[in-house]
């Protein structure tokens, strides 16, 4: 259970006593509800944290999931919304830690990624907006120290980024847009919507038909989700498969492992309430 403050505890009026003591009480009572995933309790709700996002930096209530339904409500009484809730798969246990083996085994993996995985590569963000220069976009991608595996682009509408930036070349010798440059060198580009609710569209404009070729749709993740998953990916690919193939060697193929992933519901972080883990989001 995650929570915090929009005032901190010292401060007159501060709301972080409120939210814990409710993140305690949600939690003590999701455990006879079938709560089984990660979730922020804030004010009066109850969300699923990899679809939380921060709306507001005022307001008492300041996060919200707009892509997904709230878990439930935290009001005089405690209301959980079991349709809305993560349903561990039968039959992969590697999605359950109730054991302290299953502890053991996530832990030893994030500790040899923490150790020896995290400094070799960058994640980075790509704000599209009007007037972006190719040499900014091209300097975030190339001239970025460790090299960048992965580019969470958060894009006009439903997906759209302009030609000089998304340019995909059609002969030898044309030229090309940044990020179709960064796909032909095994990097993997997740197109998100910078609008706060709903997804990306590729296709639906035609401004859009370039990333349709060179990315993979983040399909309702917010920004935050998106860069936690690349991260999870490139640093613990074993988790997801015993051989994975090795990025400093054959990039393309890597890309190719890695989109399959994060195209994938693993914890409820893209699709519906009905999209089954371990399966396509809708």
């Amino acid at each position: 259970m995650v929570t915090g403050s929009q005032v901190p505890l010292s401060k007159p009026r501060s709301d972080a006593l409120r939210n814990f003591v409710s993140s305690v009480a949600v939690a003590a009572n999701g455990s006879n509800e079938g709560l089984e995933e990660v979730a922020v309790v804030f004010s009066n709700r109850i969300f699923r944290g990899c679809r939380v996002t921060k709306v507001d930096a005022d307001d008492f209530c300041g996060f919200d999931t707009p892509n997904y339904p709230y878990l439930g409500d935290n009001a005089l009484s405690i209301e959980f919304d079991r349709s809305a809730m993560f349903k561990l798969p039968i039959g992969r246990p590697e999605y359950r830690l109730s054991t302290p083996d299953d502890f053991g085994i996530r832990r030893r993996h994030f500790k040899y990624a923490i150790d020896t995985e995290l400094d070799k590569f960058s994640v980075i963000v790509l704000h599209i907006y009007p007037g972006i220069d190719v040499s900014t976009v091209q300097n975030m991608i190339l001239n970025t120290t460790p090299p960048v595996k992965g580019i969470v682009v958060r894009s006009y509408g439903a997906g759209n980024v302009q030609d000089n930036i998304s340019k995909v070349s059609s002969a030898p010798g044309d030229a090309e847009g940044p990020l179709y440059t960064a796909f032909s060198r095994g990097i993997l580009i997740v197109n998100t919507t910078q609008v706060i609710a709903g997804r990306v569209s590729v296709g639906t404009y035609a401004v859009s038909a370039n990333m349709a070729k060179i990315s993979v749709s983040g399909r309702g993740m917010t920004t935050e989700a998106a860069v936690t998953k690349l991260v999870t990916i490139f640093a613990t690919p074993r988790l997801y498969d015993n051989n994975p193939p090795d990025w400093s060697t054959n990039p393309i193929e890597f890309r190719e492992f890695a989109g399959k992933i994060l195209s994938t519901n693993i914890v409820g972080e893209i699709g519906l309430p009905d999209t089954p883990p371990g399966g396509k989001a809708n």
